[in-house]
């Protein structure tokens, strides 16, 4: 059984924003602790049980999530996380959870359909939900 952040003398739950340059206008900053402009910075900045707000934009960038994070798509329009390197999601985290946002792998070796290189999404070990979410790769995987 889990337990949340609300025993007397652990600390709250905290919530991050990340917006790029595309999106930095309509989120109200008092309402966050944090503000960030990639998802990276952020996940190194959240504990478990975190929330993580991602504003509409494209993020090109890989997303690992080892703590047991909620990543969720705020405000109006699409969030895309794009990626050409390493998966574009990896998780090694128990519980975390990511929310309404695209992921796209571009790259790596067709002729293997991918299974030599990275993919888009990657559970390399824990537990991970996701809802509502799309994964798109050049290669198939």
């Amino acid at each position: 059984m889990k337990f949340s952040r609300v025993c007397k003398g652990l600390p709250k739950q905290r919530t991050f924003l990340v917006c790029n340059s595309e999106s930095s206008s309509g989120f109200s900053a008092e309402h966050y602790d944090g503000i960030f402009t990639t998802i990276g910075v952020a996940l190194q900045a959240a504990a478990d049980d975190d929330v993580i707000d991602v504003a509409a934009g494209i993020y090109e960038e890989g997303v690992e999530l080892r703590k047991a994070v909620t990543l969720r798509a705020r405000g109006d329009g699409a969030v895309t996380v794009i990626n050409t390197g390493n998966a574009t999601l990896a998780s090694t985290a128990v519980g975390a959870r990511v929310v309404n946002i695209q992921f796209e792998h571009r790259g790596g070796d067709a002729s293997s359909r991918g299974r030599a290189g990275p993919r888009c999404l990657e559970v390399l070990s824990g537990e991970l939900t996701v809802e509502g979410c799309g994964f798109k790769s050049e290669v198939g995987s």
